[in-house]
């Protein structure tokens, strides 16, 4: 049995990126037992770091990354890590959950926390490994898209035991408010957290360590994942239904209770279902199930595209949110065209539903007459087209053109286009909505609130 005070304490490593300097703290015990975890433990160190007036693009805004007491212990479902900062899209309060490595190997590189404050003066990523940080010069990862940053990372730091790297890609390198941070093609999306990187000058973080994840009482934890365990196992929805499909299993429940939100929300029922369903993802595009560590689920699904324009295209989803972005609110039942937008953001470092909405909203202004085809630079940038999506996220990481308008969100899309554009760019605060229509499901208007 370990010492109960040596198992999760908030060990926390303070980085300023102004002077390359770091700190070893510990989150006050007070804070640590109020707000435990991920979420609630982001929010209260956000709420003392960064103050109201602070500008989310600024250099006092501030990353934090931490992992729940869960994570590394072996517990069903506890790999996760969260993300907590000031929007550049909404202006308040950010989090971001995201899957995979990256919050085991940070608890095994000595920490729970990490608090990133100041700015580089160029670009930079940063190696934390058994207690130690070292800031390193990324002028030859500026540019990359994640996948080559994270693959050259991972080479470079082949140590034992492994590294996990969470990175942003063009998007976040360009401050777009619609940018993301991803780890091992999993997303920390919404909000632009991968904005306030950019901002910061820095491109990636990489963790690993030999620490062991303490745990107070073994046995007894052991006890409890395998009750936890047999009652995941038991349970018929999320072992018939998430297991096989995923989370696209919820195109079937929206479309079914009519809060599938179609061309740009004006309908809840998406006459091409049959085309986005999950039955026919994993028919047709189905590599493998992926599982996340420690977790018996495996919902993830590996597809690709194997012929047609699209052929090639590979991606881990797409997950229901993207299927909702990127299919119903456009109108689009080209599942291939879904898919290969979904890797693009993954690789650029884009939000699927960010981007997925705001092209809809543009579907529907180019179909009212607002914009023409000189304003989409002579793309017909209509309901339904699927094929021009990958061109237009180009377009949007490269503020080129049409995508310069588009590439911060919706509602700065509405406002610069105006002629009233604002009554039906969706989204809450500045944040895209996410695919579930209030209308219906009434509870959700306090999620979008």
């Amino acid at each position: 049995m370990s010492n109960r005070s040596d198992t999760y304490r908030g060990r926390l490593l303070r980085v300023n990126l102004t002077d390359s300097s770091s700190k070893e703290e510990e989150v006050d015990p007070d804070i640590l037992r109020s707000f435990i975890g991920g979420r609630g433990l982001g929010a209260a160190l956000l709420y003392n770091e960064v103050g109201p007036g602070v500008e989310p693009l600024g250099h006092e805004n501030k990353l934090i990354f931490n992992a729940g007491p869960l994570v590394g212990t072996g517990a069903p479902c506890s790999g996760r890590f969260c993300v907590s900062t000031k929007s550049p899209q909404t202006g308040i309060y950010l989090y971001s959950i995201c899957s995979g490595r990256f919050g085991r190997m940070m608890r095994k590189s000595g920490y729970e926390v990490l608090i990133i404050e100041g700015k580089a003066s160029h670009p930079v990523y940063l190696v934390i490994h058994d207690g130690e940080m070292i800031v390193q010069d990324a002028g030859i990862l500026w540019g990359m898209n994640t996948e080559e940053t994270e693959r050259n990372l991972r080479q470079k730091f082949s140590v034992r035991g492994g590294v996990s790297v969470a990175c942003i890609g063009p998007a976040g390198e360009n401050m777009l408010k619609v940018s993301c941070i991803i780890s091992e093609k999993r997303a920390a999306g919404r909000g632009g957290p991968g904005a306030v990187m950019g901002s910061k000058n820095l491109k990636a973080l990489v963790v690993g360590g030999d620490n062991q994840v303490s745990i107070y009482d073994e046995p007894e934890l052991k006890k409890i994942m395998k009750n936890a365990h047999q009652l995941i196992m038991d349970n018929p929805f999320l072992m018939d239904s998430i297991s096989p499909y995923g989370t696209a299993t919820s195109v079937n429940l929206s479309s079914a209770h009519g809060v599938f939100p179609v061309h740009n929300w004006q309908r809840g029922v998406f006459e091409d279902i049959d085309a986005l369903r999950p039955q026919r993802i994993r028919k047709e595009f189905l590599l493998r199930d992926k599982a996340c560590p420690a977790c018996p689920v495996a919902c993830s699904k590996i597809t690709a595209v194997t012929s047609g324009v699209f052929a090639g295209a590979k991606t881990e989803g797409p997950e229901y949110e993207t299927i909702y972005a990127f299919g119903s609110a456009c109108d689009n039942p080209s599942m291939e065209s879904i898919i290969y937008a979904d890797m693009l953001c993954d690789q650029l470092g884009m939000d699927t539903i960010a981007c997925g909405v705001t092209i809809a909203f543009a579907m529907e202004c180019f179909e009212r007459g607002i914009l023409n085809i000189r304003d989409t630079d002579n793309i017909e940038l209509r309901f339904g087209n699927g094929e021009i999506i990958p061109e237009i996220l180009q377009k949007m990481v490269k503020k080129e053109g049409i995508g310069d308008v588009l590439s911060d969100g919706v509602k700065r899309a509405a406002d610069r286009i105006g002629q009233g554009t604002e009554k039906f760019a969706m989204h809450a605060k500045g944040m895209e909505l996410g695919g579930y229509d209030p209308r219906g499901v009434k509870g959700q208007a306090l999620v979008l609130a």
